[in-house]
């Protein structure tokens, strides 16, 4: 199959990535980072969550975010939710899209939400059926596709039934998340393939964390399968609480460049994207975690 003229890429360094910082990033550095990324002509930025503060600190500034963002017109601003509670409290925020999550691993969606897979899939249903009377659109997330760190590597059947269950629901996407980032190409491969059975290929996305160091690698061979939609996140901010020394989601400007080498389309402005990356990584003091943006700003101060 020829690889996709054209990427869809869902920035999610905003909520996924700032969700794992030990101290409180302020709500105006969070409003000005999804403006700078809004400026870069990302098409989708997951802007926050609508979870409990006691669980999740870092998201409790969540309607504020909401209220203080310059929305783009061609951007969306999905925000995360966990059951109707959550879903309730992010319409009345403003939110137009929000995603949903489920585990391909039954230890992890223990530890994860404090609930087996199956409770989890009838908590959503009530949210899927909420946003669609809202005129609503909701995404899917499955977590631990390829490895868990409780139970090790996940069968690609276990996956594709939760994400067979989420799509039947009602989710116009689903997500593969390699949340611990243990997957190389064979196993991404094996992995969509199965999900591809049940879920049609333009309604499925890649979230590729890059531990190992194979996140590109499995952009590329689930680019060949003709999967056209990545999750990234700026900087490569990140990490999952539940997977010990897990690194961030793979970096966007990582990403981007590989697109731009294969002559793939996504509309981002690379440049201003790594004027992103620098601005968050400034406010955070630590340095980026992607290699494109140390090479490109190492290029800048010669």
């Amino acid at each position: 199959m020829a690889l996709p003229a054209r990427v869809k890429l869902v920035e999610v360094g905003p909520r996924d990535g700032l969700q794992n910082e030990k101290g409180i990033v302020p709500t105006d550095i969070k409003v000005e980072l999804i403006d700078r990324l809004t400026r870069t002509g990302l098409p989708a930025i997951e802007a926050t969550a609508f979870v409990s503060p006691k669980w999740v600190p870092q998201m409790a500034d969540n309607a504020s975010v909401m209220a203080r963002i310059k929305r783009g017109p061609a951007t969306s601003y999905p925000v995360l939710v966990p059951n109707l509670q959550g879903f309730e409290a992010a319409r009345a925020a403003g939110a137009t899209e929000v995603a949903v999550f489920a585990a391909a691993s039954e230890s992890f969606s223990r530890k994860n939400t404090n609930c087996s897979i199956a409770e989890s899939l009838a908590r959503f249903e009530p949210v899927v059926n909420a946003a669609r009377s809202a005129a609503m659109r909701v995404r899917g997330y499955v977590s631990c596709v390829l490895g868990c760190p409780y139970e090790g590597e996940i069968a690609p059947e276990k996956t594709a039934d939760v994400s067979k269950a989420l799509y039947a629901m009602g989710c116009y996407e689903i997500s593969l998340g390699d949340t611990i980032g243990v997957g190389t190409p064979a196993g991404a491969r094996q992995m969509i393939e199965a999900v591809a059975r049940h879920v049609p290929v333009e309604r499925i996305a890649g979230h590729y964390h890059d531990t190992y160091g194979q996140a590109l690698a499995n952009i590329y061979a689930s680019l060949e399968l003709g999967v056209a939609v990545y999750d990234s996140s700026v900087a490569g901010l990140g990490g999952c609480p539940y997977a010990k020394g897990a690194t961030g989601n793979v970096a966007t400007e990582d990403v981007v460049y590989l697109l731009q080498g294969l002559g793939i389309d996504t509309g981002v402005d690379l440049e201003a994207l790594i004027d992103a990356g620098e601005f968050i990584c400034n406010a955070l003091q630590r340095s980026t975690g992607s290699r494109v943006a140390r090479a490109i700003l190492a290029k800048r101060a010669s």
